[in-house]
């Protein structure tokens, strides 16, 4: 897809911070955070929304959000996640693509995605 961001990020020519990457999908920090360890799952392919996206793919990326979510909670010491995507309107990027927002019991300031990086990995 042309001037799509998200492509750009999977093909490598805009640098992130990979914590997972397989054939299907590929999990970066959010370099806008809501909170300390907001993370994004990409589609390898191109889908415009996750209506548009196969159910295989689908259901590789709830697996991965499993996967995800527990690492959040283990190393990140949240005590909970949001998993969201959003469709047509409501997508700031046209690109098949979930949020996993850990929750915290207390607010912390947000730090510098490398910290939290070192975390995950």
């Amino acid at each position: 897809m042309e001037n799509c961001i998200f492509c750009d990020i999977i093909t490598g020519n805009i640098p992130s911070k990979t914590i997972y990457e397989d054939d299907i999908i590929k999990v970066i920090m959010n370099i806008n955070p809501e909170e300390n360890g907001d993370l994004l799952i990409l589609t390898k392919k191109h889908f415009t929304n996750a209506l548009e996206t196969d159910e295989k793919t689908l259901n590789h990326i709830n697996k991965v959000i499993k996967s995800m979510s527990a690492s959040l909670i283990e190393n990140l010491n949240a005590t909970g996640v949001t998993i969201s995507t959003n469709t047509g309107s409501n997508q700031e990027i046209k690109h098949t693509h979930y949020h996993i927002t850990p929750g915290y019991e207390n607010k912390n300031p947000l730090v510098d995605i490398a910290i939290i990086y070192d975390k995950l990995i």
